[in-house]
């Protein structure tokens, strides 16, 4: 398993008219690379995201999917743990518009197919991952990391979203 999180990035911070885009790229050579790219666009709270790869054929197997996971330990900001927690979920949309949650006041795991977004939800804040092309599929796992409501908790839950992406390089 590859962790991105521990590998070195190189960043360019560009504008696109009137975008701001940067660029992360992972480099394996001259003009071999994993790149993240982000783009904000002003007066609009969505950010876009999107992965590109350049002449890894022969560093990344690409006969099979390779899984994009997406994960959040939520903070603590409530000074009730089980009145924050009551907020605290995972939610999805599945199968053309169906919407479904992991159960806040347990944990929970699940497996969804033709994704069209994830939610990790935390009473006054969300983290969403859209797609304009559903996951084929995702496995979803909400764990709550709250053992003693007596001591001082820095995390609620921890969310985790598994999906398998089609890998297409760019030669």
């Amino acid at each position: 398993m590859l962790h991105t999180s521990d590998l070195f990035f190189e960043p360019k911070l560009t504008k696109e008219g009137e975008n701001q885009v940067l660029t992360m790229q992972l480099k394996a050579g001259p003009t071999q690379f994993l790149e993240y790219r982000y783009v904000l666009k002003p007066k609009d709270y969505m950010l876009d995201f999107a992965i590109r790869s350049q002449g890894l054929e022969n560093v990344i197997n690409t006969s099979k999917p390779i899984d994009l996971e997406w994960q959040l330990k939520t903070y603590r900001n409530e000074k009730s743990i089980s009145y924050e927690n009551r907020y605290t979920e995972l939610v999805f949309e599945y199968e053309g518009g169906k919407d479904d949650y992991l159960n806040a006041a347990k944990d929970g795991e699940d497996t969804a197919i033709d994704v069209t977004y994830i939610a990790f939800k935390q009473h006054l804040f969300t983290s969403i991952l859209l797609t304009d092309t559903p996951f084929k599929s995702a496995k979803l796992v909400s764990d709550n990391l709250v053992d003693d409501e007596e001591i001082d908790t820095i995390f609620t839950k921890n969310f985790i979203a598994q999906v398998p992406l089609e890998v297409k390089m760019e030669l």
